[in-house]
């Protein structure tokens, strides 16, 4: 499955938000998720570059536990994708070291989901970086740029200012603005 995801830095997403209620969206509650992000240990950089393979655990709302693998593919916005839920993170920590991959990173989110036609919308707010609008669409299709140029277009519609594009993941940013304290 690939994933095309654009994300999007906003100041305050409530325009973006009122626009997707008068158009039919119906989101989700809000929900707090705590992610784990995990680097191969010969990832001294913690770069996510072309083929870099990323695995997060996830506690959402203190209840459901997920695992995800990322393999970023040729473009910034799109990466292979395998997700599942488990019971236990401890456990699942101990196999992700196993396999050569050290925590890196650890923050909270805070994200209000919804969809629209072959669109996923994310209203996401992370204290370390602020608010985001992530949209994504699933696929097998490898056709990358038409997906993206779909996500854009759909982003200017609903009065995103798509200059804000943010390429990096989450966990790429806070790392990086980590880095800048520490010079």
């Amino acid at each position: 499955m690939n994933e095309i995801e654009l994300k999007f830095k906003v100041n305050d997403y409530n325009k973006i938000y009122q626009k997707l209620l008068q158009m039919g969206c119906i989101f989700g509650k809000k929900i707090v998720q705590r992610d784990a992000v995990f680097f191969h240990k010969d990832n001294k950089n913690y770069d996510i570059n072309f083929q870099t393979i990323v695995i997060r655990t996830r506690i959402i709302d203190d209840s459901i536990k997920q695992v995800t693998l990322k393999r970023r593919m040729d473009d910034s916005c799109a990466c292979r994708e395998i997700e599942f839920l488990v019971e236990n993170t401890e456990k699942v920590d101990e196999f992700i070291d196993s396999l050569g991959f050290v925590k890196t990173i650890e923050f909270t989110k805070e994200r209000m989901q919804t969809t629209l036609g072959e669109f996923n919308i994310c209203f996401d707010k992370i204290d370390e970086l602020g608010q985001y609008v992530e949209i994504e669409i699933i696929t097998n299709d490898n056709n990358i740029q038409q997906y993206k140029n779909k996500i854009i277009n759909f982003a200017s519609y609903i009065g995103i200012d798509i200059n804000n594009i943010e390429s990096k993941y989450y966990p790429q940013i806070i790392l990086d603005k980590k880095r800048k304290v520490k010079i």
